[in-house]
């Protein structure tokens, strides 16, 4: 994520998309207590001013102590339509 400051005071947050991060991205790693995590990233551009991206991330570990094991998946996907003289057509879900 990107925090821009514009010259009114406005603050914005910009996110990846699939126009200037187009391609997949795949990270896998394990660890200690048997911890084991995957993180995934996809984007393209599909036509008619549309573009697509998507990441998500898992985790997973046993723990360092009896019943203490742990879990958790993130995702995001964000689908956008651009014209000549705009982007603010978007649709994102997280």
């Amino acid at each position: 994520m990107v925090f821009h400051r514009e010259a009114v005071d406005r603050r914005t947050i910009s996110t990846k998309d699939g126009t200037t991060d187009r391609g997949v991205e795949l990270e896998v790693s394990l660890g200690s207590w048997r911890s084991r995590t995957a993180a995934a990233q996809a984007g393209a551009r599909i036509g008619g001013g549309f573009d697509l991206f998507v990441s998500g991330d898992w985790f997973e570990e046993r723990g360092c102590r009896d019943a203490s094991p742990s879990r958790a998946f993130q995702g995001f996907g964000k689908l956008r339509w651009t014209d000549a003289d705009s982007d603010r057509y978007r649709l994102a879900e997280t």
